[in-house]
């Protein structure tokens, strides 16, 4: 059993893949001066290209945004204008993907159906 577990860990075949799915932004009401907050992010695109947008501008009355945003890879989040606090709410997804068992051998019954 303890030589399945050392061939698991060098398998790259199971290895985790790191997601964050941020859902809300929150404005500190006290702190804001600025008419406009913007945030962008960055991060690596196709072939690793390096590629920068901006997926939140809030105005000053605007204290909490609802919104989606999937980050599959590391990527740096900039406040392009306006003024922080800003709290970022999400959550950190952990997939595991092990292609070993998928695509196997055929058993007698599958074959029949």
């Amino acid at each position: 059993p303890s030589d399945e577990d050392s061939e698991d860990e060098s398998d790259p075949s199971c290895k985790p893949n790191h997601r964050l799915l941020v859902k809300l932004a929150n404005k500190d009401f006290e702190n804001c001066k600025d008419d406009l907050t913007v945030l962008s992010i960055e991060t690596k695109g196709y072939q690793d290209e390096k590629i920068s947008s901006v997926f939140l501008t809030m105005k000053k009355n605007d204290y909490m945004e609802k919104f989606d945003l999937l980050i599959p890879d590391t990527a740096k989040i900039k406040l392009v204008k306006g003024s922080g606090p800003i709290t970022l709410l999400g959550s950190h997804c952990l997939d595991f993907y092990d292609y070993r068992n998928y695509g196997g051998e055929e058993t007698e019954e599958e074959e029949d159906a």
